[in-house]
């Protein structure tokens, strides 16, 4: 057993993150739609649960190369739901913690609002745990408590430099 939640086939390819109580919006982790399955299963799901955003963390330069359909889509605007980017490198961390911490305070901050998001990076692990980490925090739990819950819901920091990222108190 792998260990990922067993998913509604409404919901796959998005794997759905158990928020804090009091939260009311909704977060699903995902890889790069259309880069390992049909961009359309994507659009599908995305629209069934409700999706409102798509927070993508792979740089815009590399998303043509990844996910033709993906990258054609953001283009000529045929995703029905906000798109809200920030590059990381692959393996890699913030370039900007300052800015970063903003950003997924604000996504936090929508999740409050009721709002429903899906994160991804390419493969939906690494990045996508790491910015999924600093949500939940943002939400008010504690690091390992975070780290525990993006775990069970299928991402994580892939290396050492992620996780002493997600760990550190300063990047609260």
């Amino acid at each position: 057993m792998s260990g990922r939640p067993i998913l509604s086939r409404s919901e796959w390819p998005l794997r759905r993150v158990a928020l804090p109580a009091g939260i009311s919006g909704g977060l699903w982790l995902t890889e790069m739609p259309g880069r390992f399955a049909l961009m359309s299963d994507f659009v599908s799901a995305a629209t069934e649960v409700g999706i409102s955003g798509l927070v993508c963390l792979v740089d815009p330069d590399h998303l043509p190369e990844a996910s033709p359909d993906y990258a054609a889509a953001r283009a000529d605007g045929r995703l029905a739901m906000e798109l809200l980017d920030f590059a990381i490198p692959d393996y890699g961390t913030p370039g900007d913690p300052a800015a970063f911490a903003a950003f997924t305070k604000n996504l936090a901050d929508r999740l409050g609002r009721a709002e429903r998001l899906a994160i991804h990076c390419a493969a939906g692990v690494g990045r996508t745990g790491l910015a999924a980490v600093m949500v939940m925090r943002d939400l008010g739990l504690a690091p390992d408590a975070a780290l525990a819950t993006i775990r069970a819901a299928g991402s994580k920091p892939e290396n050492p430099e992620q996780m002493q990222y997600v760990l550190d108190p300063t990047h609260a």
